[in-house]
């Protein structure tokens, strides 16, 4: 979706939200709301915690969160 985080290659070299300097070529993981740059282990982490919280939502939606159901 527009405004989700997505891994890219850097165009050019810059630094992390963190201060973590990243090289032109090297995958970082941006947001593009925040235009945030994230790289490394943080970035791992963020994106898995963007995932689950995609699946989660996913799951809630297609409504098997066992709520409104007569069983």
């Amino acid at each position: 979706m527009k405004g989700d985080p997505y891994w890219m290659r850097a165009r050019f070299p810059g630094q992390a939200e963190d201060g973590t300097p990243f090289r032109k070529g090297e995958e970082v993981l941006y947001w593009p709301r925040t235009k945030t740059i994230m790289v490394g282990r943080k970035a791992d982490h963020a994106w898995r915690e963007f995932q689950s919280q995609v699946e989660d939502e996913d799951f809630m939606s297609r409504g098997h969160g066992g709520y409104g159901h007569d069983y």
